[in-house]
């Protein structure tokens, strides 16, 4: 709506060329919008029909690949961040799963017990009956339920306490149930999941979710997708903000310096609409790392831009970037007999392509952080085969910008001109500066808490002592 009001605008400030360049900009990207969402899609699929879903099965202490059609029970499935549930599974194990699991039930304690041991619960020192729960108070209820306990003879009200014990802590609090007496606690939870094979419809009703499978692998892998999806979303924002730190820093060169504007204004539409989109697009459906559901469940009120991530994006990644399309601005100034200090005036003629290397030089940085914003060592993020579209995104925003500079026609509607072929070693160089930064970031990172880890192991070892 802003862009169509701007080529409205742009029309009735008499400059057409600039509107209709807005005009095309915004038509073009919603039909290559289209156009791409149509063939994903398709793609996928054809590639669901095509690929056959194969698991890693554990037969006799022996580890194999099987089709997923050959499963038989009794065989245990591995599974890794990313893969397929091949098919109707019990959870038996998730290695570092962040997630604090307590089980309630109205079942006697023998019950309960047999029933947490089934599922690998450990119910030593840690099984509460009703009447017990009564006597607690809140705060010792929620000490036995952060230590992983099994709640047995509930009553719904109970069950209701408990769910508010926990979110009055500031936990995440997830309720599973398929009962009538479930349905109190399924509703006051932040995410209420009733089972939909044997679940009654009160429950249902109640629940914000209905486990199709009731299988609590299920619930893993929703989590997992869920707090992909999160990152997901915060390398997206970081990504859009990067660029428009870098879009801003040539219009304040331009306000505090005596110098020619480094970067159109139709450039920065071209940034915005064109090289930025479907690399941010990438971002979007990276798939989870295998960290994912190594770390605690966030606060809910965390928002998505946090602290860390908002200095990271604007005073790192977006300083990189605006470094990159000011240098390459100067530079090519240099080139052509300019100095410090000295006058640009002589050098109006050069106006134009000075201003595209502005352009070279921020689209560079844009490729830089594209590898940035994953996850893993650097191999694994220079790796497309686990994203796909991060390559078709990096691609096509190459051969935009080269586009941009050298279809005749195209270049003069977006105020650019060609520049020499060397100037697009730019491209790489400047890509790698924004990768070495991020690799110096991490560095310290985990020299830092690579530090927090030894101090810890010292002060366990003098409390031992």
């Amino acid at each position: 709506m802003l862009l169509w009001l701007g080529a409205g605008l742009a029309f009735a400030a008499g400059a057409p060329e600039l509107g209709f360049a807005i005009v095309a900009v915004v038509v073009l990207n919603g039909v290559f919008a289209f156009v791409q969402e149509h063939r994903a899609e398709q793609v996928v699929s054809s590639l669901m029909r095509r690929v056959a879903v194969r698991a890693r099965v554990a037969r006799a202490g022996v580890e194999r690949r099987v089709p997923a059609r050959e499963l038989v029970p009794g065989d245990v499935v591995r599974l890794a961040a990313g893969e397929i549930v091949p098919a109707d599974c019990i959870l038996l194990g998730a290695d570092s799963l962040s997630i604090d699991l307590s089980m309630l039930t109205g079942e006697t304690a023998p019950v309960a017990r047999s029933v947490a041991a089934a599922v690998g619960l450990d119910t030593a020192d840690r099984l509460a009956e009703g009447p017990a729960i009564d006597a607690m108070d809140d705060r010792a209820l929620l000490e036995l339920l952060q230590a992983g306990a099994t709640l047995a003879r509930t009553t719904p009200e109970q069950k209701l306490r408990v769910v508010q014990v926990l979110r009055r802590a500031g936990e995440v609090v997830v309720v599973t149930g398929d009962g009538v007496n479930d349905a109190p606690a399924l509703r006051a939870a932040d995410v209420g999941v009733a089972m939909g094979l044997r679940g009654t419809e009160v429950a249902k009703q109640a629940a914000d979710i209905i486990l199709s499978d009731d299988n609590f692998a299920t619930i893993v892998a929703a989590i997992e997708e869920g707090r992909a999806i999160k990152q997901n979303i915060r390398r997206f924002v970081s990504y859009v903000f990067t660029s428009n730190v870098a879009e801003l820093v040539p219009f304040l060169l331009y306000i505090f310096l005596p110098i020619p504007l480094p970067l159109a204004i139709v450039q920065v539409l071209a940034i915005d609409l064109g090289t930025d989109v479907l690399p941010a697009l990438a971002l979007g459906v990276e798939p989870p790392s295998p960290a994912t559901l190594h770390v605690p469940p966030e606060p809910p009120r965390r928002p998505i831009l946090t602290r860390e991530l908002g200095l990271r994006t604007f005073f790192l990644y977006g300083t990189v970037e605006a470094l990159l399309g000011v240098i390459a601005y100067f530079s090519f100034h240099w080139a052509h007999g300019w100095r410090p200090f000295g006058s640009l005036e002589p050098f109006r003629a050069l106006e134009r392509e000075a201003a595209t290397m502005t352009f070279v030089g921020i689209v560079s940085g844009q490729i830089g952080c594209l590898i940035a914003q994953r996850d893993g060592p650097l191999r694994k993020r220079l790796a497309f085969w686990s994203n796909p579209w991060v390559a078709a995104g990096l691609s096509t925003e190459v051969a935009l910008a080269i586009a941009l500079l050298y279809v005749p026609g195209l270049n003069g509607l977006f105020a650019m001109a060609p520049v020499g072929p060397a100037w697009l070693l730019w491209l790489p160089g400047g890509a790698a500066a924004m990768v070495l930064a991020d690799a110096l970031r991490r560095a310290v990172l985990d020299r830092g808490a690579g530090r927090g880890a030894r101090r810890r192991e010292m002060d366990r070892g003098r409390s031992v002592g």
